[in-house]
């Protein structure tokens, strides 16, 4: 059953035909026109998104079946809460992907070959598909499907070989908080109320979607992908991953389980991340861990501020989404660029002051919002400890800001840098408008309502800009002294840096998870007497019987 007009179920099914259609293409036609119909099905999905988000809440009806379920609707998409303004800017990210990718192509000597376009539709509406999910058994489904999805971007990058090892542990633990889903879905009565335990095991799902630390197995396989479809994997991580938790807090009017402890871990997390990623010399792994540090400021954002405010958790989603979108998306040669590479930069440099907090950028009013959320609580310790960590990461921010490559070349074409300059320019848009003019964001989510940037800069008092300023001050001279810092003891940074990564953890635990599977299917093969193993040893059993009489 269909309502009409515009419905959730649109965009996702656009994605999955731009999927096929794409696929197709990359067989039989050019390469220009394959970059048309990838342009023009990610556009039609954006627009779809666009108009659901600004219609009233609406919703599909996939089956008349009504199982017990979370959030009291049958099986079904729904607009409803954050939705879709989550929905919108995760197809607004697929099409700057869709955008940059014919040009990074051409650019890297793709030998030919198509770009990925099949996988960035799958994952998109495999990301869709999860957010618009109106009950547990949707979501579920569309766990599996993001999961699988992921997958294939990741191997995607190798061709014709296997998964990493990374790779398969990233599916093989988001797989199994999948069935936390599962799980919560048959605690559920046929009242839909749910029991402790539920909110507990949303909780964990949230937390390993949006890939917090050190629960961030997908952040871990981006190393060797391209930028467009890193920044693909990251921002559906972050978009799925805290749209639950949006779902989570909906759900539980007291607050989110867990919320002291999840606040004393996010406030550690932060310096810890923020010191992985000072201390990581690739600029593309710096990136990473900055993405996982601004992770855990979102996940604190939600836990410090009451559960009727929305405006944390979606702020810091969009916010986060566009600049880790911008930093990535920087051109594979831009000593290429000539005497148009300071327009390649502005984007960066935009991107990098929201991060920072500066006024009239939307990393502004996050902070501002954190801050005042934890002046409240009356702990100096947690202000002091994210003072620092942002601190620490401002320096990070710094060192990517300068190491981005030279420009030079003045005779190269401007007219080759078009799609790229268009990939970025549509995400730049909103970061500089809701940044300058944040009531702007009540036109996506009307339940969101945000002041003036004029009328939080009037109000801040001097407190509040000492904890805005003393980090930036502190990050640029930490900046200045980092590489004598990290050239006297390289080699205890690098070391230093792998042991914040968790690598080593995550292997340790495939292996015991490995060993114990490894034993449970020699029992099962003893029981099932594969090799007369079991036989043997069940008539030594009979033959005990009888001899013990």
């Amino acid at each position: 059953m269909l309502e009409s007009g515009v419905t959730p179920l649109a965009p996702v099914l656009i994605l999955m035909l731009g999927t096929a259609i794409t696929k197709i293409a990359a067989r039989f036609r050019p390469s220009r026109e394959q970059d048309a119909l990838a342009l023009l099905m990610a556009g039609v999905a954006f627009v779809s998104t666009l108009l659901l988000a600004y219609q009233p809440a609406s919703q599909v009806v996939v089956s008349p079946w009504h199982p017990p379920t979370l959030f009291g609707s049958r099986l079904a998409y729904t607009t409803e809460g954050l939705a879709a303004p989550f929905a919108l800017l995760t197809s607004l990210v697929c099409l700057a992907v869709a955008i940059s990718l014919s040009k990074w192509r051409r650019e890297t000597n793709d030998n030919g070959e198509g770009p990925r376009y099949p996988t960035v539709f799958s994952v998109s509406a495999a990301g869709l598909s999860f957010i618009y999910s109106a009950n547990l058994i949707t979501l579920c489904l569309s766990w599996a499907f993001l999961d699988l999805s992921l997958l294939f971007l990741v191997v995607g990058q190798k061709r014709h070989q296997a998964a990493s090892g990374e790779q398969r542990r990233a599916l093989t633990m988001s797989s199994l908080t999948g069935l936390s889903l599962v799980v919560a879905a048959l605690l559920l009565d046929g009242h839909g109320l749910s029991p402790v335990l539920v909110p507990s095991l949303l909780l964990l799902a949230a937390l390993v979607r949006v890939s917090f630390y050190p629960m961030h197995f997908w952040m871990l396989t981006d190393a060797d992908m391209d930028p467009p479809t890193s920044t693909l994997l990251q921002v559906i991580s972050i978009t799925t991953g805290l749209s639950l938790l949006a779902r989570l807090q909906g759900f539980s009017p007291q607050g989110l389980p867990y919320q002291s402890q999840l606040v004393t871990i996010s406030s550690l997390v932060l310096l810890t991340t923020a010191l992985s990623a000072w201390a990581e010399q690739d600029r593309r792994r710096a990136i990473s861990c900055m993405a996982i540090n601004q992770v855990a400021l979102a996940v604190l954002s939600v836990a410090v501020a009451s559960p009727q405010a929305k405006s944390s958790l979606l702020w810091s989603a969009s916010s986060l989404a566009l600049c880790l979108s911008l930093l990535n998306l920087w051109p594979p040669e831009p000593a290429r660029a000539g005497r148009h590479g300071l327009w390649l930069r502005v984007p960066t440099g935009l991107a990098i002051a929201s991060l920072m907090g500066l006024p009239f950028t939307m990393g502004f009013v996050g902070r501002t919002a954190l801050y005042g959320s934890l002046f409240a609580l009356g702990q100096p310790y947690l202000w002091g400890l994210s003072v620092v960590a942002e601190a620490v990461l401002f320096a990070a921010l710094f060192r990517i800001g300068a190491d981005l490559p030279p420009i030079s070349n003045l005779n190269s074409q401007f007219s080759l840098w078009v799609p790229h300059l268009a990939g970025v320019i549509i995400l730049v848009i909103p970061l500089v408008l809701l940044g300058v003019h944040p009531p702007l964001v009540s036109f996506l989510a009307a339940d969101v309502d945000l002041p003036a940037a004029a009328e939080l800069i009037g109000g801040a008092d001097i407190a509040l800009w000492a904890v805005l300023l003393l980090p930036l001050v502190g990050g640029y001279l930490l900046h200045r002294g980092q590489k004598a810092t990290l050239e006297r003891s390289a080699a205890f940074w690098k070391g230093f840096g792998a042991l914040l990564r968790l690598d080593w953890l995550h292997r340790w635990l495939w292996k015991v998870g490995w060993g114990i599977g490894a034993v449970l299917r020699g029992l099962a093969r003893v029981t099932e007497g594969e090799g007369y193993l079991g036989w043997t040893l069940l008539l030594a059993f009979i033959a005990f019987l009888l001899l013990s009489r």
